[in-house]
């Protein structure tokens, strides 16, 4: 709803404002609706950025910024599946396959996972290139993923390992 056809539903119950087109009341809605409308029309912008599943441009790059991996070269529904993955746990899903999966949909495709079961390590190597807050990501989900018994290591492509 526009802002005129907003102001003017509000009145017209009321019953103490004749709204006929070309009366003063009208012509002054007019003039509010005119000043009014580029706020509305930011103020749906504003709302449509603020959740991933609605974000189209700056919503996006936003949240990318914030966890270090912006992807502007890919469709906007991919980028919004990988940051809808980023802000969810594993949930039932706590397992190497299931860890496996969700290095995949945060979009980190070149990895493989070995494990050592005797020796209760795990490894795992990434060949795509990261950024710092994508490593922080993955950091980050190694940490509340794996149990602490755990010896885990990240292997990066730009040779810098991690140990948890």
């Amino acid at each position: 709803m526009d802002s005129y056809t907003s102001m003017k539903s509000k009145l017209a119950p009321i019953g103490l404002y004749g709204l006929e087109p070309g009366s003063e009341v009208d012509c002054e809605l007019t003039a509010y609706a005119a000043g009014l409308q580029p706020l509305f029309l930011q103020l749906d912008e504003i709302e449509r950025e603020a959740f991933i599943v609605t974000a189209l441009t700056y919503g996006l790059s936003e949240r990318e910024l914030f966890t270090g991996s912006e992807k502007s070269d890919l469709p906007v529904e991919t980028r919004r599946s990988y940051l809808l993955t980023s802000e969810h746990s594993l949930g039932g899903e706590a397992s190497l396959e299931g860890f496996k999966a969700y290095l995949s949909k945060c979009g980190i495709s070149q990895f493989s996972v070995r494990e050592n079961v005797s020796h209760r390590a795990v490894q795992i190597f990434i060949d795509d290139n990261l950024t710092d807050g994508e490593k922080s990501l993955v950091r980050k989900k190694i940490t509340g993923t794996f149990p602490v018994h755990l010896n885990v290591t990240v292997h990066y492509r730009d040779g810098s390992t991690e140990s948890y």
